[in-house]
């Protein structure tokens, strides 16, 4: 690996584990404020589902993108 495959790779790590905390940050808290401002269970569980789904979509784009940028980088 060169150095700025390492660098890729290392910045990519961070973001997935500063994505992941993120969310598990607020998924606690999140029912219990939505409920306070007249949100149902149901919308609640939307909002977590949807989120999933469109992660689940987006993911393949995301990663294609990636090895583009990738290969341009190190390229370069």
């Amino acid at each position: 690996w060169t150095r700025n495959q390492v660098l890729t790779a290392v910045a990519l790590s961070i973001m997935n584990v500063s994505l992941c905390i993120s969310f598990g940050i607020i998924s606690p808290f999140y029912p219990t404020e939505a409920a306070k401002k007249g949100a149902t269970t149901t919308e609640v569980g939307l909002v977590f589902g949807i989120f999933q789904l469109i992660l689940f979509i987006t993911s393949p784009f995301y990663g294609a993108f990636v090895s583009i940028i990738v290969v341009y980088i190190t390229n370069y």
